[in-house]
């Protein structure tokens, strides 16, 4: 590309929201949102992952931790 910026290759759009807040991303089989709760002693919304039946989805550490 020689140094110059290329914006013809991606695109924005708002992505609304569905009857629980989540965003899908339906390829994945997922959808991002907040969960609201204490973790590591701490009362926040926190960026968490669904599944598209809008069950959270854990990682490894989230058990232990909150």
């Amino acid at each position: 590309m020689g140094g110059r910026v290329c914006r013809n290759w991606w695109r924005l759009w708002v992505l609304p929201a569905n009857e629980r807040g989540h965003y899908p991303i339906t390829p994945m089989g997922v959808e991002i949102g907040l969960w609201e709760g204490e973790c590591q002693n701490v009362e926040l919304p926190w960026l968490s992952w669904w599944d598209l039946d809008g069950n959270l989805l854990l990682d490894a550490d989230d058990g232990e931790r909150c």
